[in-house]
C-alpha cells in the first residue's frame, strides 16, 4: 500500500506487500514532501517455489523522480520474526547495507542506499532479496499457496508479479485471480500477473489432483418419547464437489436415503426413552471443479426461490436490494462489502440472525449472516440458491474454532448456475476475512455435511447431535492418504412366494442394499424372467443409492394360462452382479379344474352306474303296462288305400 506519512525529520513512502505476514516496505528522502506526484514507483516482484515450498524473493524496484530537489536515500522493511531471511540488497554501486532494528513480534531492515539520482525523470533502480519460510504450505494431498492481498496498487505507476512454481508439484487444481498469461521453463511453470489482476485481490495456488480428508463424526440420539420412535441424522453425502466412501457406521442404520436437496438421512428406531450412539468413519475427497453433469438430486429449482426462517425474501429492504443488484456476483461482493466479520461472535455464540437482521447490525456477521444474507438476496431476485453446512479447513488463527479447537462448523451458500446447469459453491465469509477470490473459484479446504435448501434448519448436520453430559469432541478430521475406494456390492432379497399358480399371477418386491463403502449413482438395472412374464418394464435405473441405503422394486407377474406344472426364473442384473431366483409355477387347470371335472365325470359315472338296474327295472315294469292297453281292442287295425 503506498502511504503519505509524515514524520517531523523525513518523508516516508512504504509499499505492502501480504504473504501469511504482511511485509512493509518504506522509502525516504530529506528534500520537500514525498508523495505521489514526486515519485513514479515501479515494481516486478518475482517468488520463486522450491520443492520443500520455501521461496526466494527478488523485488526489483524503480523509482523515477518527478521533480529536480528529490531523491530517495533509505529503504526500509518491516517483517513478522521468522518469515524471511537470508536478506540481501543491491543498487548499481553494490550492495546496500543494512540494519536490523527489533520490534517485538515484527523485525525492522533498513537499507541505505548507494545510489542517489537527483533530477526529473532521472530512475534509481535496487534490488531486495530475501527467502521465505513456507510460502507453499503442505496440506495433505495438496500444495497451497497464498499471497493475499497486495498493497493499494491503484498508488502504484507499475506492478508486475511472477509466481514460479516447481514442475515437481502436482497438476494445477485452481489459481484465483486467472494469470495474465503462463509460461514454464525446464524446472517451473511460471504464472504473471500485472496490476489489473490484482486489483483488490490476493493470490491463491493450489495444486493437487484432490484434497483428502479422514474423519470420525459422533451422533448421540435419544428418544424423549413414552413410545418407539424413528429419527433420522445426516451423513455427508457424495455431491458435485465431494466424494465420501464410509469405512464403518456402527450401529448399522435401518436405511440411508437420499433426500431432495441430496443429504443422506440414516434412519435408526429408538424404544421409549432410549440413548443411542452413532459413530460414523470414512473418507471424502474434494475437488475443486463440480461434476459437469450433477445428478445429486437437483430437486425442483423453484422451491429454492421460497421464504424460509433467515430467509426473508418478501421483506421490503431485502426486495429492493436485489431488484437493484440482479445477479450472483453483484449479490455477492454487496454482501462482503456490507457485512464485518465478528471474530468475538464466534466465541459467545450468539444465536443465528438471518438475512435481513444481518443487514440492521452488519458489524456482527459471522458465517451464517453471510450466507443468510446471500441467499435472501438471490432467492429474491429469482436466483436459486441454498446453504452448505460443514467443515472448512484454515490457516487463519482467528477462525480455526471453525475448523480444529471446538466443534463450530461452517455454513457456506451455493447458486444454480442456470446456463452450466450445476450448483456452484461460493463463500462471501472467507473472501471478507482473506480478500482471496472466493467466487470465480474455489479451494480444497470446504466439506459438506448438510445441505439446506427446502428447509433452511433441517436436516441438523454433524456435530450438532451433542450429549451434554459427555464432554467430548464430536468432529474428529484430519488430513488422509488417498485410498481407492473397494467397489460397491449389492445385497438382493426377493420378496416373493416360490410356489404360485400361473394363471392367477403374483404380486411381490425385490430388495436392493448397498453393502459398500460409496454410494452408486444412475445405476442401471435389468429384470429378466424364464417361463414369465412381468407387468412392468424389465429395466430401470436407480437414480442414487447411497451407502447402507435400499431401494424396493415391485414386481407384478402377469397371469398365464398352463396345462402343466414348470420351473420359472427371475434374474436381477445390477453393477456388474447377478441374482436369481428359482420359482415353481402350478397349473390351476391341472391342479384344481381339470381333477375337479375329472370328479365330476367320475361321479356322474358311480352315479349312473349305481342306478342303473333300478332303471333298468322300472323300464320293463313300463313295458309290461303298455302291452295290454294295445291289445284290449282286439288287436291292431291296420288300414290300407289302393292306388
Amino acid at each position: 500500500m503506498l502511504k503519505l506519512l509524515k514524520p517531523t525529520s523525513n518523508h516516508l513512502v512504504s509499499f505492502v506487500f501480504f504473504f501469511i505476514c504482511f511485509h512493509v516496505f518504506m522509502f525516504s528522502c530529506f528534500h520537500g514532501v514525498f508523495a505521489a506526484d514526486e515519485f513514479s514507483v515501479a515494481y516486478d516482484v518475482t517468488y520463486e517455489v522450491q520443492e520443500n515450498g520455501d521461496a526466494k524473493a527478488i523485488a526489483d524496484i524503480a523509482l523515477t523522480n518527478k521533480l529536480s530537489n528529490v531523491y530517495a536515500t533509505r529503504y526500509s522493511l518491516v517483517v513478522e520474526k521468522g518469515e524471511i531471511s537470508k536478506i540481501g540488497a543491491w543498487d548499481s554501486q553494490g550492495e546496500i547495507k543494512t540494519e536490523i532494528e527489533d520490534m517485538g513480534s515484527q523485525t525492522k531492515i533498513t537499507l541505505n542506499l548507494n545510489d542517489q539520482i537527483v533530477g526529473v525523470d532521472k530512475t534509481l533502480r535496487f534490488t531486495l532479496k530475501y527467502e521465505i519460510t513456507n510460502l507453499a504450505k503442505k496440506t495433505g494431498q495438496t500444495w497451497q499457496i497464498i499471497l493475499p492481498q497486495q498493497a493499494d496498487l491503484n498508488d502504484l505507476d507499475s506492478y508486475n508479479l511472477t509466481l514460479k512454481v516447481p514442475k515437481s508439484f502436482p497438476g494445477l487444481a485452481m489459481i484465483s485471480p486467472e494469470p495474465s498469461w503462463t509460461d514454464n521453463t525446464r524446472n517451473f511453470y511460471q504464472y504473471f500477473f500485472g496490476k489489473a489482476n490484482l486489483q483488490k485481490k490476493g493470490i491463491i495456488a493450489i495444486f493437487g489432483e484432490f484434497q483428502v480428508f479422514d474423519f470420525k463424526l459422533n451422533y448421540h440420539l435419544i428418544n424423549p418419547k413414552p413410545i418407539p420412535a424413528y429419527t433420522k441424522i445426516a451423513l455427508p453425502p457424495t455431491t458435485a464437489s465431494q466424494k465420501v466412501a464410509y469405512s464403518l457406521i456402527e450401529p448399522k442404520p435401518d436405511n440411508v436415503e437420499v433426500d431432495g436437496d441430496g443429504n443422506w438421512l440414516a434412519t435408526y428406531f429408538l424404544l421409549p426413552a432410549e440413548k443411542k450412539d452413532i459413530v460414523a468413519q470414512g473418507q471424502a475427497q474434494i475437488y475443486t471443479k463440480p461434476a459437469e453433469k450433477q445428478d445429486f438430486a437437483s430437486g425442483d429449482l423453484d422451491q429454492y426461490l421460497l421464504p424460509q426462517p433467515f430467509w426473508e425474501t418478501e421483506n421490503p429492504e431485502i426486495q429492493r436490494l436485489a431488484d437493484r443488484l440482479k445477479t450472483p456476483k453483484a449479490i455477492y461482493n454487496f454482501v462482503i462489502q456490507t457485512l464485518d466479520y465478528d471474530f468475538e461472535k464466534v466465541k459467545t455464540g450468539q444465536k443465528r440472525m438471518g438475512g435481513v437482521k444481518a443487514l440492521e447490525d452488519p458489524t456482527s456477521a459471522i458465517c451464517m449472516e453471510f450466507t443468510d444474507l446471500f441467499i435472501s438476496l438471490a432467492r429474491a431476485a429469482g436466483i436459486p440458491a441454498r446453504e452448505l453446512n460443514g467443515f472448512a479447513y484454515t490457516n487463519n488463527p482467528k477462525l480455526k474454532p471453525l475448523s480444529e479447537s471446538a466443534d463450530i462448523l461452517h455454513a457456506w451458500p451455493e447458486y444454480w448456475d442456470a446456463e452450466k446447469e450445476i450448483w456452484v459453491q461460493i463463500d462471501p465469509t472467507w473472501e471478507e476475512t482473506s480478500e482471496i477470490d472466493y467466487f470465480g473459484e474455489f479451494d480444497l479446504s470446504h466439506f459438506v455435511f448438510a445441505i439446506h435448501g427446502a428447509d433452511s434448519q433441517y436436516p441438523a448436520a454433524a456435530g450438532s447431535y451433542r450429549d451434554d453430559t459427555k464432554r467430548q469432541k464430536d468432529i474428529e478430521i484430519d488430513f488422509g492418504v488417498f485410498q481407492e475406494e473397494q467397489a460397491s456390492l449389492l445385497k438382493v432379497e426377493f420378496i416373493l412366494p416360490q410356489s404360485f399358480f400361473g394363471e392367477k399371477g403374483v404380486i411381490g418386491k425385490i430388495i436392493l442394499e448397498n453393502t459398500g463403502a460409496g454410494a452408486l449413482y444412475r445405476l442401471p438395472v435389468k429384470i429378466k424372467t424364464t417361463n414369465l412374464k412381468l407387468k412392468e418394464p424389465e429395466t430401470l435405473t436407480i437414480s442414487a443409492l447411497p451407502p447402507f441405503g435400499k431401494k424396493e422394486i415391485p414386481i407384478e407377474i402377469n397371469g398365464q394360462w398352463l396345462t402343466r406344472r414348470q420351473k420359472a426364473k427371475i434374474e436381477l442384473l445390477a453393477n456388474h452382479q447377478s441374482f436369481s431366483y428359482n420359482v415353481i409355477i402350478d397349473s390351476l387347470i391341472l391342479e384344481l379344474v381339470l381333477p375337479a371335472l375329472g370328479g365330476v365325470v367320475i361321479g356322474s359315472s358311480l352315479l349312473i352306474f349305481i342306478l342303473r338296474p333300478a332303471l333298468r327295472g322300472k323300464n320293463q315294469s313300463r313295458t309290461q303296462k303298455e302291452t295290454p292297453s294295445l291289445r284290449a281292442g282286439g288287436g291292431f287295425i291296420v288300414k290300407s288305400k289302393k292306388h
